[in-house]
């Protein structure tokens, strides 16, 4: 057997001349059975159980980094629970402001014997509304379980409960995975994959996911668990990831690949073969990189026995699969194995990032391991350690795919976009906008993205992930918007061996609020009752507008998040009143409804200082002077 890249190299040229493949081995049998997920509840601990609880180590959860994890309190402490049969076991709790979850290890019951403790990492799709989850811990054929979780005030987290899945068989038989691969795609090293048809996944919960604008950086992660599995077992394992996952509200599988020891390679979240999608490789670092899960736990225990620090290494096949991906997608995207990079940290909902949102990393490695970024024992010490065999392998693999198929053609430019109309941004009156723009040389298709943000929420996705809304040879497109909504929009080009271009964007538009937004009501301490009435006019916005004469008369909107301006859509006329804005406490200035002549539909702009969050407030100043307002527009 050669060299792992040479390997790598035979195996492109096998793809690119037809030559045969060797198919995955392991077989599902057809059934119709769909599995089940199911939940134990986690509660908190008697004070009497503190003495015997078991205690952690947390050796190898936390690095150098100027972040240190934060110290916890025993909070919940099952007993050691009977169960059916699983094959997945997790830990997960709704979102809680006020209690942070600073450690959780399961262990369960296999074979006749309770395995030891595994520390898991938080993992976090970068949904705030999702559930927030431990890492998983795979035990084919398992049927009891034990959880600890700490907390940084010793407080049961809410909804804290046990996740088990047994995930049943699929009906499908894993065969053959590659295709012929035409040259200077960047797919020339591409790894046999074994796909998600071949394993199982049931794509009828699944829900497309963001894509990124670059590769930046590649994670190294493990899954925890068992180290012994059949690769019959491993699909089941899959699909019971996958359940886990989409029951914690993640749109799919958080991996982008998985790699068993038997070194097969594994399509995980949808479209990550062809495409940068974001997935849940690392709470906070999600958007620009990718990552590839070793189905195992390499994590060792000072207690370990000489046969189970073995079992702890990971085989040989196993590293060379995790070589395989990453050099495949290293020369496919461009990206310099040997570098560093400084990430900027985005929002995380508890998977511990080292440094606060919107702080950048230090310079780090562009191959590395869940816990260089994040607090975690992941990959575990065993696959740590091999990470700089793992990058000069993947150089080599890269060098050479270079020398004998060159360099993958770079992204095509941003299009040119056609400059939008006054009355499509930043706000739209109406429910459609197009967007067009100019055709770019050497591009096939271009793919419209955006990013949304209804009233209250923030945008998803954030920063450099978006949304692809569609895919088209036509150079425009028309978005049907929400009442209420922000969107940003942008396109980017598509050349013939299906990479994205660079993406230009349209400006930032915002739709006005519904109706029922519209709170009437008076100011604290106002002296006369508030009186607001629906005055009907075809000339008017939405025909109709809100009026008042009474001093102290209010209309106020609830939630508004990270808003820059607000627009006011008002009749205004001769010896009309002012109105008085305020976001939260924070007053914002007095504005002037009067006009010397009658407008119907006029819009009136108030610049906020910063985005601002919180209850928008439009009180009426004069007592015995109109105020009329139509719409209320809170532009991002």
């Amino acid at each position: 057997m050669g060299s792992p890249t040479a390997v790598s190299i035979a195996f492109a040229l096998a793809l690119t001349t037809g030559a045969p493949l060797a198919a995955p081995t392991a077989v599902d049998t057809p059934s119709t059975d769909p599995g089940r997920t199911w939940s134990i509840p986690l509660g908190g601990v008697e004070r009497a159980a503190l003495r015997t609880a078991p205690e952690l180590p947390h050796d190898g959860a936390h690095g150098a980094h100027q972040h240190a994890e934060v110290s916890g309190e025993l909070a919940a402490l099952s007993d050691e629970i009977t169960t059916d049969e699983f094959t997945l076991a997790a830990v997960s709790w709704a979102p809680d402001a006020d209690t942070t979850v600073t450690s959780v290890a399961v262990r369960v019951h296999e074979s006749g014997d309770w395995s030891e403790w595994f520390e898991l990492g938080v993992v976090d799709n970068g949904d705030t509304s999702a559930r927030v989850g431990s890492e998983p811990v795979l035990a084919p054929d398992a049927d009891g379980v034990q959880a600890r979780v700490e907390t940084t005030t010793g407080r049961v987290p809410a909804d804290l409960r046990i996740d088990l899945v047994e995930p049943g068989a699929a009906a499908t038989t894993m065969g053959a995975a590659a295709t012929a691969s035409p040259a200077a795609t960047g797919d020339e090293v591409r790894p046999a994959i074994v796909t998600r048809a071949q394993w199982g996944a049931n794509e009828s919960k699944v829900r497309d996911s963001s894509r990124s604008q670059s590769l930046q950086a590649m994670y190294v992660h493990h899954t925890a668990g068992s180290n012994t599995y059949t690769q019959a077992q491993v699909p089941a394992m899959l699909r019971s990831i996958l359940s886990y996952h989409l029951g914690l509200g993640w749109p799919d599988i958080g991996y982008q690949f998985l790699v068993d020891r038997f070194g097969t390679v594994y399509e995980g979240r949808r479209g990550s073969i062809a495409e940068l999608v974001v997935g849940a490789q690392a709470g906070g670092y999600n958007t620009n990189t990718i990552g590839v899960s070793a189905i195992g736990h390499f994590h060792p225990a000072s207690g370990d026995s000489a046969n189970t620090k073995k079992l702890k290494e990971a085989p040989d096949p196993m590293v060379a699969a995790v070589v395989d991906v990453l050099a495949w997608q290293a020369h496919k995207w461009n990206l310099d194995p040997t570098g560093t990079v400084r990430l900027m940290t985005g929002g995380s909902t508890g998977s511990g990032t080292r440094w606060k949102p919107g702080e950048l990393t230090d310079p780090l490695p562009v191959i590395r391991g869940h816990r260089d970024t994040n607090i975690t024992a992941c990959p575990g010490d065993n696959l740590q350690a091999l990470l700089p065999d793992i990058r000069t392998r993947v150089t080599a693999a890269v060098d050479e795919a270079r020398s004998v198929f060159g360099t993958p053609p770079t992204v095509l430019p941003a299009p040119a976009v056609v400059t939008l109309a006054a009355n499509q941004a930043p706000i739209r009156v109406s429910a459609t906008s197009t967007y067009k723009w100019k055709a770019v040389a050497g591009a096939v298709k271009y793919q419209v993205v955006a990013r949304r943000a209804p009233h209250g929420k923030a945008m998803a996705p954030t920063g450099n992930a978006w949304k692809v809304k569609k895919t088209t040879t036509d150079l425009r497109y028309t978005l049907t918007m929400g009442e209420g909504s922000t969107w940003t929009v942008g396109v980017r080009a598509i050349n013939s061996e299906g990479t994205p271009g660079a993406v230009a964007l349209f400006p930032t538009t915002t739709r006005p609020l519904p109706t029922k937004r519209l709170v009437r009501a008076k100011a604290p301490g106002a002296s006369a009752k508030a009186k607001w009435k629906r005055e009907s006019n075809k000339s008017f916005y939405r025909n109709f507008a809100y009026t008042t004469s009474t001093k102290g008369s209010r209309i106020k909107v609830s939630k508004a998040n990270g808003i820059r301006s607000i627009w006011i859509i008002a009749p205004s006329g001769p010896s009309y009143g002012r109105v008085a804005i305020h976001v939260g406490a924070a007053k914002i200035k007095n504005v002037s409804l009067a006009r010397s002549s009658f407008v119907p539909t006029r819009r009136v702009r108030v610049n906020l200082p910063k985005a601002m969050s919180g209850t928008v407030k439009i009180t009426a100043i004069d007592q015995g002077k109109t105020v009329k307002i139509s719409g209320l527009v809170l532009a991002r």
